[in-house]
């Protein structure tokens, strides 16, 4: 699969499932990336800030997590499963 067909099937497949502003690849990997690099240098703010920001990350989890039933804060941290 080419990198092109790769980007056109990931967009679709968010399209599928009701996402009404598609992400790049390369936008979810750079979303992880930056709660990656946070988690490295150590959360600074309170447990709501860090339960608010696992929801947002959840919210840019590729829909078809959540259209298969699954939990889209699962594995995400404490209390996500």
């Amino acid at each position: 699969m080419t990198a092109k067909a790769f980007v056109e099937r990931f967009i679709e497949a968010q399209r599928a499932f009701g996402s009404a502003r598609p992400l790049l690849p390369t936008a979810v990997v750079g979303a992880w990336r930056d709660v990656v690099d946070e988690c490295e240098r150590g959360y600074a703010m309170s447990i709501y800030e860090y339960d608010n920001d696992l929801d947002a990350a959840a919210d840019r989890m590729p829909p078809a997590r959540r259209a298969a039933g699954g939990d889209a804060r699962a594995g995400l941290g404490p209390g996500g499963g």
